[in-house]
């Protein structure tokens, strides 16, 4: 095999590898912020410290749109540039809209055509620091 060849080979098979590796860390880090997240909710605690580490845990739900290409998308399109609130997201960011349905920024008609497409999501948010010890 020609030296080219090979170190294509290896800068391959050392990016598969790390992409196993992430994401096998990815499933770890997502089973460990869930058993955070319990922790939290259940001592009431929302800085857990360890030394002079700091995790700020803040866990709440959002409203979540169709995406690009999933079932309900363009409907939802429709709703909004039928309305008299498309300005609110110029752009139909869908994110934006989510965070106006949640904030009651939109009309309460509008609000009603839009929450059959509508879904919660659960988010969770840990922060971590440091800080020093005095």
């Amino acid at each position: 095999m020609s030296t080219k060849t090979q170190q294509s080979s290896d800068l391959v098979n050392q990016y598969l590898d790390l992409c196993r590796q992430r994401d096998k860390l990815d499933d770890q880090f997502a089973q460990l912020k869930l058993a955070i997240a319990k922790f939290s909710q259940d001592t009431n605690q929302k800085l857990l410290k360890s030394g002079n580490n700091l995790l700020k845990i803040k866990q709440y739900s959002k409203t979540t749109f169709p995406q690009i290409n999933q079932k309900g998308r363009k409907e939802v399109e429709e709703i909004m540039k039928n309305s008299k609130q498309w300005d609110q997201v110029i752009a139909f960011d869908i994110t934006k809209l989510g965070l106006a349905y949640d904030r009651k920024e939109l009309s309460p008609a509008l609000i009603k055509k839009l929450t059959p497409l509508a879904t919660k999501e659960k988010v969770i948010k840990i922060t971590r620091s440091t800080f020093s010890k005095k």
